[in-house]
């Protein structure tokens, strides 16, 4: 029977997002989570998860659960249903993720850069559908005339990248320039020329 989590679980959750963002998933041990939790018992991570693996899948189910409801709600607080005000909604969720879980971009780039049966679960159980609904509102919103020509894919991951490396790499650019990272209409701003026709 699966074990009801503690405030113990949740706390080991949180610091093995922040390890896995640092060092990547096979840079980390369970130890190393269990020490840098508090946690004098070194096999916690296996008593509330079963392994190393069954802590990576609670964190990445946490994350992308918490991304789907943003987006969702970004998308059911948007009157219009045609596509382009459903893009930027969408859009604006996204930037809403990226602020709240700078972590969860981290990691997804060390889980994306080869096939491994991380990625393949990532791939099945999240990222394609996902991607998938980005791209028909992108294909959706280029029939209307309002996004620019070009491949819906190229410009899906170039939007994520855009707007996740800004604030993945938050702390870097408030130490080289001094500023706090972007607000939502900052980032907006930024990302709409690079979408958006210019006559929009």
């Amino acid at each position: 029977a699966a074990k009801p989590r503690s405030d113990a679980a949740e706390h080991l959750k949180a610091v093995a997002l922040r390890l896995f963002a640092e060092r990547g998933p096979d840079g980390v041990t369970v130890r190393q989570i269990a020490e840098h939790a508090g946690q004098k018992n070194h096999a916690a991570v296996g008593y509330h998860f079963g392994s190393k693996e069954g802590v990576w899948k609670a964190v990445m189910t946490d994350s992308f659960h918490h991304a789907l409801r943003i987006v969702n709600d970004a998308a059911l607080a948007e009157p219009s249903k045609e596509a382009t005000p459903q893009l930027m909604a969408g859009v604006r969720g996204l930037i809403d993720i990226c602020a709240s879980d700078p972590d969860f971009h981290r990691l997804l780039i060390f889980d994306s850069r080869e096939p491994t049966p991380r990625f393949d679960w990532l791939l099945d159980s999240y990222l394609r559908r996902m991607v998938e609904r980005g791209v028909r509102f992108i294909r959706a919103a280029q029939e209307e005339g309002t996004v620019n020509d070009g491949d819906p894919f190229l410009l899906y991951y170039g939007l994520m990248s855009l707007i996740g490396s800004i604030f993945s790499r938050a702390p870097e650019m408030q130490l080289v320039s001094g500023r706090m990272p972007p607000t939502r209409e900052e980032v907006e701003r930024l990302v709409r020329p690079y979408l958006l026709k210019s006559n929009i």
